[in-house]
């Protein structure tokens, strides 16, 4: 988590909830610079175990992403067990080396084959 945010944030107290029978404290970060990536960022830290359990993330360029981490063996050094990276793929902008999405001539993408879907 550290090293998605970098710079000085804002911390504000958004409340509480309850996820999965723990109570979470909620808690907003908004970027002290107003150039920076990220937009907003949101917090859900279990209370008990100074854990954060989910994170969600706006940028400025490429979109929104959630972050859900789940706890066990390794929970005393802060490291998850398991950890779900969900993002809006219209949004976000992968470089084609990596999605091997390059222009071999063939028919144009549509509008539709580009829509808000969301990736896992």
């Amino acid at each position: 988590m550290n090293n998605l945010l970098k710079g000085n944030y804002t911390a504000l107290d958004a409340g509480s909830d309850v996820i999965d029978g723990r109570k979470i404290k909620i808690i907003k970060l908004l970027p002290v610079d107003e150039n920076a990536d990220i937009v907003l960022s949101t917090f859900y830290i279990d209370e008990i175990r100074l854990l954060v359990v989910k994170a969600k993330t706006t940028t400025r360029e490429n979109g929104s992403y959630e972050v859900e981490m789940n706890y066990g063996k390794y929970a005393d050094y802060a490291l998850p067990d398991k950890v779900l990276f969900t993002f809006n793929t219209k949004d976000y902008k992968l470089p084609k080396g990596i999605t091997f999405d390059y222009d071999d001539g063939s028919k144009k993408k549509t509008e539709n084959n580009i829509n808000n879907n969301k990736a896992k």
